[in-house]
């Protein structure tokens, strides 16, 4: 969950401490939306199910970028400082929102997962 997190950062700029901070967040976002999905595939077997999932949540986070869009709309999901500290907040709502969801996933299909199963067949 947390090399999908960090995936989602490599190559920004990460010469000052606004931009680890927005680095670190956005990979804790990234990482527990990347753990639903695998709780997902783990139930489902299938990886395109786990696609849409991702593209449906992209799609509704590319509403957001509509209505905020900045002058430094740049495609890194690190900003220049001074957009930092909104980009922070932002990340925090997704990564409560991404709790939310994976305590709703787990729920209803990671405790009828066949964890013994899985290790078996790996």
């Amino acid at each position: 969950s947390l090399i999908f997190g960090a995936a989602h950062v490599v190559g920004a700029d990460l010469s000052t401490p606004m931009a680890w901070a927005q680095a670190v967040g956005k990979t804790i976002s990234c990482g527990v939306f990347g753990l639903a999905l695998l709780i997902l595939y783990w139930k489902t077997r299938n990886i395109w199910a786990c696609g849409v999932v991702h593209g449906v949540y992209d799609f509704l986070l590319s509403i957001g970028t509509g209505i905020f869009q900045t002058e430094a709309q740049t495609p890194d999901y690190v900003m220049p400082d001074e957009f930092g500290k909104p980009v922070l907040v932002v990340y925090a709502i997704t990564t409560l929102i991404e709790l939310f969801v994976l305590l709703f996933v787990w729920r209803k299909v990671g405790r009828k997962i066949n964890y013994q199963e899985i290790r078996e067949n790996w």
